[in-house]
């Protein structure tokens, strides 16, 4: 079969703890049924040691993009859709790593079936090293069932930044406002011009919990703006996409709790915080966020 050509992009913002482990878990990959293109870095407007790091890698197919001003992730992906003309996308957070096999599982999925524009990744939570992160981990554990087991895992929740795959037909359309949640954006451009979505399960990626519980808060808020930016630009078709079956909440719940009955309750509290306090202020959905500072744990020590 022939292979197909692939392009990585890996928007950045003050990312030098991680963007090394990002880049080099991408050139080690099984490239048995694509040809690596080219890996782009955009970095978005970094005062840190990100452009210094990417360019001290020297490869070839490394790109760095240095925007001087920050404009957010949705410019930076428009800006990358338009300078590539690979037959596929593969979208990479900075501050995560992929199994050697991610890319190759997720083109195996497109070469096996042409009419899929969009693949998800089994992205998954690095094991906890403190306390906050153990709480956290009992609520990934129960997302990530709910997710793994509702349409096959072929639903939004399963779409994350962390790693996600778009073809041609798909990225070539997108003029992407301003927003958060882009990835939740692709997945419903895609629900929007009827091209298809799959869950890649065997596509793993892998990423670091907040370690403080205000990291955790500023992820969550920003989870829920997303929600609502979504409804925006996409209408009521958002709210069907987003809705999970009461009856696997309620079991997906009970199985955690019967496996952690403190973590998981602390976790619900905390969730009912979250939601609380996000009533009382004001919504951004401005694709610039404040990033948590406190998710940047090095993530080098995973054996890849």
């Amino acid at each position: 079969m022939k292979k197909t050509k692939v392009s990585i992009g890996i928007p950045a913002y003050n990312e030098e703890t991680n963007i090394a482990n990002a880049i080099m878990s991408v050139l080690k990959q099984e490239n048995d049924n694509f040809i690596l293109v080219e890996v782009v870095v955009l970095s978005d407007g970094s005062s840190d040691n990100t452009n210094r790091i990417v360019k001290s890698l020297a490869n070839k197919k490394i790109k760095l993009v240095t925007g001087y001003q920050r404009k957010g992730k949705s410019y930076r992906l428009n800006q990358f859709f338009s300078m590539i003309n690979s037959e596929m996308a593969i979208l990479l957070d900075a501050d995560c790593v992929i199994e050697s096999d991610a890319i190759y599982q997720i083109v195996k999925s497109h070469q096996q079936s042409k009419k899929v524009s969009y693949f998800g990744a089994n992205c998954k939570s690095l094991p906890a090293t403190n306390p906050v992160q153990w709480i956290l981990s009992a609520g990934v554990a129960v997302n990530k069932r709910m997710s793994d087991s509702y349409l096959n895992g072929n639903n939004v929740y399963s779409f994350r930044g962390a790693l996600v795959g778009i073809r041609k037909d798909l990225y070539s359309q997108v003029k992407m406002p301003s927003t958060v949640g882009t990835d939740a954006y692709l997945y419903f451009l895609a629900k929007k011009l009827n091209l298809k979505t799959v869950y890649v399960k065997k596509a793993v990626a892998y990423y670091s919990l907040p370690v403080a519980i205000w990291g955790h808060v500023k992820q969550s808020t920003r989870f829920l703006n997303s929600k609502i930016a979504m409804k925006t630009y996409f209408g009521d078709m958002t709210s069907v996409h987003y809705r999970l079956p009461k009856r696997l909440i309620v079991k997906s719940l009970f199985s955690q709790f019967i496996h952690g009955p403190f973590s998981i309750t602390v976790y619900v509290l905390l969730s009912m915080y979250v939601h609380i306090r996000f009533k009382n202020e004001d919504k951004n959905i401005s694709g610039i966020w404040n990033i948590s500072q406190s998710t940047k744990s090095p993530i080098n020590k995973i054996a890849l």
